[in-house]
């Protein structure tokens, strides 16, 4: 059991409205696993059930003047269950192979809103994709590192801060699963007498990635507001390359 004061920074309630009266989140998590392990690699796998109270969430008010306004909350409680699995292989000719794999059910157990607002009860948690996986293909062969790497994330519940569907105060809205490849590449440099080691290293994230720059909330005609706060858009492409040294 873990406790933890939320982090919140919020400037501007609905005129007249009281402080937030923010309460620490309590955390129970109870989970059990196994791993098995060779000479040439391990596979685990590890099951979970997480209980979480006073999450913070947010839905909307209207302000006297018509706007709509996002405001904080806590919920009442929330579950998170799931299953995670890992494993490593290592191949001949300085190959290896290794990935992980996670599949989560989040959602909110009791999603009351004070003062009668929409209830979130039932609804997926945001920002936790349902599945989430890596496979890793790697070698490691004289002065070479290379991997290269497949990601998928899952489904994920998004905030659309726009207003959710019409007539509706419910700010979740689904986004789909998307994969991505990713491209590391390290050379080690000779070593010499003014330094202890040197790599050079060349890193591309997000290539063929399949959800690029596709906005979550505006996947379908209904949820098309043009005032969103894009939370998780795609991601672009990351390119990082350079030296890295140790005296």
């Amino acid at each position: 059991q873990s406790y933890a004061a939320p982090s919140i920074q919020f400037f501007e309630l609905s005129p007249g409205a009281a402080p937030l009266n923010l309460k620490p989140e309590i955390v129970n998590d109870i989970g059990i696993g196994t791993r098995y392990t060779t000479d040439k690699g391990f596979v685990g796998i590890d099951f979970y059930n997480d209980y979480i109270n006073n999450m913070l969430n947010v839905s909307t008010v209207v302000l006297p003047n018509g706007v709509v306004n996002a405001l904080p909350f806590q919920t009442g409680l929330v579950e998170m269950r799931g299953i995670e699995a890992e494993f490593k292989r290592d191949l001949p000719d300085n190959f290896s192979v290794d990935g992980n794999f996670s599949a989560v059910d989040a959602y909110f157990v009791n999603g009351a809103t004070p003062g009668g607002g929409p209830n979130f009860t039932g609804d997926s948690l945001p920002f936790v994709p349902n599945m989430l996986g890596n496979l890793d293909v790697n070698y490691a062969g004289g002065n070479w590192h290379v991997t290269v790497n497949e990601r998928y994330t899952g489904m994920m519940n998004v905030l659309n801060t726009g207003g959710g569907s019409t007539g509706s105060e419910n700010l979740q809205t689904n986004s789909p699963g998307y994969w991505t490849t990713n491209l590391l590449v390290a050379y080690d440099l000779p070593k010499v007498s003014w330094y202890k080691s040197a790599q050079l290293f060349f890193n591309a994230f997000n290539l063929l990635n399949t959800n690029y720059y596709m906005p979550a909330a505006l996947l379908t005609a209904d949820k098309a507001n043009p005032n969103l706060l894009m939370v998780y858009p795609g991601e672009p492409i990351n390119v990082f390359g350079g030296v890295t040294m140790t005296f």
